[in-house]
């Protein structure tokens, strides 16, 4: 029933939001039905001992007898042996605790019982938790403080979820670690999940009106509670979330100096995503209970330096300028180490002036990893012999192609060379020919051109002299009626006869003309 009540009056929360969706028809339920919400049993705080040092660890819980009674194996201020405190934190987290888990009251007062034990070595908190009310982080944070003051470390050990106020837990935490790959770790953020009743409305239900009546002077009473409900007016209550958000992610970055901005929003990962980041390592239940043991005996020592909360708190203030700067610088260290994280199967390593923080399951992934990586190397340094002597092969084919192309390309030149002189040669050949035979044709030609002259000068001559003679002249007009001398007479040329057809005035001047040359 107090776990009930605490849901009901807290504001304020811590965590995912996927479970408030899903209990809220629950809660709703167990509101309008009056019906207690029960379960029969819940996880109780055991504690692991150790008889030898470097033995593994016997669990101690309980025993259930036969008449139905707890019988416990183990008793606080009466232990014999070394032995770690375990806590569970199953299910959503409430100061008063609930059906699914004792609160971080609870939690609170049995650590400080066992850490008062002489023989107590440290604590485990044992986490799987969607996250919870806001406030319960000082609870946690008290005890922490505590066993600390006691010199006894105190891990986070999740085994499914770490959300919301069960990341603020293991933040408060010395170390981090979780059982498989896939646990859900994130979701840094502040929301607040309750109802409202506004002064004056009816219940639909019982037909009851409800009144909140208040002293005039104590009007800052509920004043963000009134203002939603009767106003929808919701700055006070963000501001408070605000306020708050800052805190949680100061403290976060404080805790997990490799986290960015991307970390801290309200995200939530799988394990192996954040590893290095916002947890340690992977490691299982029975490593956790001897990473503490080793770390109270000075076997081993806490790796992960965790930045001053005061000085967390005054970057918060500030807007974070300074957290981001340190963190920024932080960051810039782990990135000379980003290969061997890689090897280790984790995204950063977690690393401080004093070296680096190993498990072993990150060393047998380093050394699967080294062992991959020199089997890859061997691979491929066989592969480069391979491609150098198909590199050198193609060489010497290049090196006999260009030689053979050169061969046949000298052949080739060689051979139109030699015909190039052969055409050349009967060109100028051909030529000469030419040139003689038209030689020889200009040689006729210009006989006949001689001959040709020879004969017309002969002709005019003839003309001439033809022209100049006489005709003889009597009383009477002359036969040829003026016309000159008779053509018909010997010696003259032969006139052309009308009378006749033009072969035979041709022939005639054709005998005329060989008569002249004999």
């Amino acid at each position: 029933m107090n776990g009930l009540l605490e849901i009901l009056t807290t504001k304020l929360w811590m965590i995912s939001p996927d479970f408030v969706h899903a209990s809220r028809s629950v809660i709703e339920h167990n509101l309008n039905t009056h019906s207690p919400i029960s379960f029969k049993e819940k996880k109780h705080p055991f504690v692991a001992v150790q008889h030898t040092q470097g033995a593994v660890p016997d669990i101690l819980e309980y025993q259930v007898t036969d008449d139905g009674k707890v019988k416990y194996s183990w008793k606080l201020g009466s232990m014999e042996t070394p032995f770690v405190n375990v806590l569970p934190v199953q299910g959503p987290i409430t100061r008063n605790g609930g059906a699914c888990s004792y609160g971080s009251a609870e939690l609170r007062d049995w650590l400080v019982r066992a850490a008062n034990d002489k023989m107590c070595r440290g604590h485990i908190f044992y986490i799987d938790t969607p996250g919870g009310s806001a406030w319960a982080k000082n609870d946690f944070q008290q005890a922490i403080e505590y066993a600390h003051s006691l010199n006894q470390p105190v891990l986070a050990f999740i085994d499914g979820m770490c959300a919301s106020a069960g990341m603020y837990l293991a933040s408060l935490c010395d170390e981090v670690y979780f059982m498989h790959q896939k646990n859900r770790i994130g979701c840094i953020g502040v929301m607040a999940a309750f109802y409202t009743e506004k002064d004056g409305e009816m219940n639909k239900y019982t037909n009851e009106t409800y009144h909140e009546i208040y002293d005039p002077e104590s009007f800052d009473k509920n004043r963000c509670i009134r203002d939603i409900a009767n106003e929808g007016n919701d700055k006070l209550l963000v501001k408070e979330l605000s306020d708050l958000g800052v805190e949680f992610r100061s403290d976060v970055l404080a805790a997990f100096p490799a986290a960015t901005d991307d970390h801290i929003h309200g995200k939530i990962f799988n394990a192996e995503d954040v590893a290095g980041v916002l947890c340690d390592a992977q490691a299982s239940f029975g490593d956790t209970i001897l990473r503490a043991f080793a770390l109270y005996d000075g076997a081993a020592r806490i790796t992960r330096t965790k930045q001053a909360p005061g000085k967390t708190k005054s970057n918060a203030t500030d807007g974070g300028a300074s957290q981001e700067t340190s963190n920024s610088q932080t960051k810039s260290k782990m990135k000379e180490y980003t290969h061997i994280a890689s090897a280790c199967g984790v995204q950063e390593l977690v690393v401080n002036e004093e070296g680096a923080h190993f498990v072993p399951a990150m060393l047998d992934q380093m050394e699967t990893s080294l062992a991959d990586s020199a089997a890859a190397r061997q691979k491929a340094e066989n592969r480069v012999a391979e491609l150098e002597q198909q590199v050198a092969d193609n060489a010497a084919d290049r090196q006999n192609a260009i030689a053979n192309r050169e061969q046949e390309l000298n052949a080739a030149h060689e051979q139109a060379l030699s015909e190039l002189r052969n055409e050349h040669a009967q060109a100028i050949q051909a030529e000469q020919e030419a040139r003689q035979t038209a030689e020889q044709q200009l040689h006729d030609v210009q006989e006949q051109l001689a001959t040709a002259q020879q004969a017309i000068a002969d002709r005019d001559a003839q003309i001439t002299a033809l022209t100049h003679t006489a005709a003889e002249t009597t009383d009477e007009s002359p036969s040829t009626n003026g016309r000159g001398v008779n053509l018909t007479k010997e010696g003259g040329m032969p006139a052309y006869n009308d009378n006749l057809s033009p072969m035979e005035n041709k022939r005639i001047l054709d005998e005329y003309k060989a008569k002249l040359h004999k």
